[in-house]
């Protein structure tokens, strides 16, 4: 889903991939919730969310538990379409699968960024 992780070194001989691995993550502009972020939260802290789904590559058509959904959108309200992207970032960790962003789905999504 478009994780890099710092301190492996990706060696790969196609140039098309590895130009997609050169891609460096952007900052995100909203600031990391204090509070845990789920399905009806609005506003920032849903955008912070959605930010950081879209940087895992969430923003493409995906498939979780079977169903395919459109991608993520930025646009600050935490539905069904968020919800799937952050249930299949949290199994792909191999994390509790809730639905909720908290402290340890932060960690999980900022840990890539070295932040």
């Amino acid at each position: 889903y478009g994780l890099l992780f710092n301190g492996i070194d990706y060696v790969v001989d196609d140039p098309e991939i590895k130009a997609l691995l050169e891609v460096q993550k952007s900052k995100n502009p909203y600031e990391v919730p204090t509070v845990t972020v789920k399905r009806g939260s609005k506003g920032n802290i849903a955008r912070w969310l959605q930010w950081e789904l879209v940087e895992a590559g969430y923003d493409q058509p995906f498939t979780y538990n079977y169903k395919t959904y459109s991608g993520v959108k930025i646009d600050g309200n935490i539905g069904p379409i968020s919800e799937a992207a952050l249930l299949s970032f949290q199994q792909s960790c191999k994390i509790e699968a809730d639905g909720k962003c908290g402290k340890i789905t932060k960690q999980e999504l900022l840990k890539n960024k070295g932040e």
